[in-house]
C-alpha cells in the first residue's frame, strides 16, 4: 500500500495563524485548526474544513465562533467523527480566565452548524480545558493538562438520545503525579478504549512521559497494570467474561512507557 500526498495551505494566506496546529480526518472530510488566525480584527482562531472530491481535497468552509475573543485559541485541537466536529478553545474565559471549552458542530449536507459548547463541571482559572480533544460517535474525551496544579485531568462526555452532551466521567492518574500534564493528548475509539498522554510523567526521569490506556468496564477483569506485566494482561483478555451494565465507565489497564513498548 502506497500513499500519495497533496499539500493543503491556508486559503486566507494568514502568515501568523499557525495553520495546521491541529488536524483530524474522517472518511472524505479533513479538519485543520488555525488557532491564531485573525477573525474580524481579533486574533481568536478558526478551523478550515476540506472535502475529498475525486482526487483532490477542496476547501469547503471556515468555522469560527460568533463571540470570538482575543487569544481564545479556537482550533488549538480538533477532532472529526462522522457528522460531528469537536474544536478546542483552551483559552476561552466562559468559566474562568483561560478555563477553556470545546465547541461542537454537526454536519447538515455540506454545512457545519454550531450545536453547543461543553465544559467540565469543575473548571477553574488556567485549566485550559480543550487543550486536547477526541470524538468518536457519541463519545468525546477532553484533555485538561493544567488541572490540579499541572497534574492534569481528562473528561468523558456522552451524547444522549435527545442530543444532549453530558459529563460522564473524570480521569485522573492513579498516583496523582504532580506536574505530569495528564491530558496533554487524548484519543478514543470504538467505545472500548481511550488513551491519555502525560508528557510530564517522571517514571523514567524528568519529563520522560507516559501514556495511560483505559478500558470500558464491560469487562469482568478490571485491573490497573504497568508495562512490566502487560503480557499477563493480554493473556487475561483472551479469557475475559463480560459484565453488561450499560455504563460508560473506564478503568486503567496499563501505563505505556518508552522502555517497555516491545512485548
Amino acid at each position: 500500500m502506497a500513499f500519495s500526498n497533496e499539500i493543503i495551505l491556508n486559503p486566507d494566506n494568514d502568515t501568523k495563524g499557525h495553520f495546521a496546529n491541529s488536524v483530524s480526518i474522517c472518511e472524505n472530510y479533513a479538519v485543520v485548526g488555525c488557532p491564531q488566525e485573525t477573525i474580524n480584527d481579533v486574533q481568536s482562531g478558526c478551523v478550515y474544513v476540506y472535502k475529498k472530491t475525486e482526487n483532490n481535497w477542496v476547501f469547503q468552509t471556515k468555522i469560527f465562533p460568533t463571540e470570538n475573543s482575543s487569544f481564545d485559541f479556537f482550533g488549538n485541537s480538533v477532532s472529526i467523527s462522522a457528522d460531528y466536529i469537536a474544536v478546542g478553545a483552551m483559552n476561552n474565559n466562559d468559566r474562568g480566565e483561560r478555563s477553556g471549552t470545546v465547541y461542537l458542530y454537526e454536519r447538515n449536507i455540506d454545512n457545519w452548524n454550531f450545536i453547543t459548547k461543553i465544559y467540565a463541571n469543575d473548571l477553574e482559572d488556567n485549566d485550559h480545558f480543550g487543550y486536547a480533544v477526541s470524538i468518536y460517535n457519541n463519545l468525546i474525551i477532553v484533555g485538561c493538562p493544567w488541572k490540579n496544579n499541572f497534574s492534569g485531568a481528562s473528561y468523558l462526555f456522552v451524547r444522549s438520545e435527545c442530543d444532549q452532551w453530558t459529563q460522564q466521567q473524570k480521569f485522573l492518574t492513579n498516583d496523582n503525579n504532580k506536574e505530569c500534564y495528564f491530558g496533554g493528548s487524548v484519543s478514543i475509539t470504538n467505545a472500548d478504549y481511550a488513551i491519555i498522554g502525560a508528557w510530564g510523567d517522571d517514571t523514567y526521569g524528568v519529563d520522560s512521559g507516559a501514556a495511560y490506556i483505559f478500558i470500558h468496564d464491560t469487562f469482568l477483569f478490571m485491573i490497573m497494570m504497568n508495562g512490566y506485566n502487560l503480557k499477563k494482561y493480554l493473556h487475561m483478555m483472551l479469557l475475559r467474561e463480560t459484565l453488561l451494565d450499560g455504563q460508560f465507565q473506564f478503568i486503567t489497564i496499563t501505563q505505556l512507557l518508552a522502555q517497555n513498548l516491545v512485548l
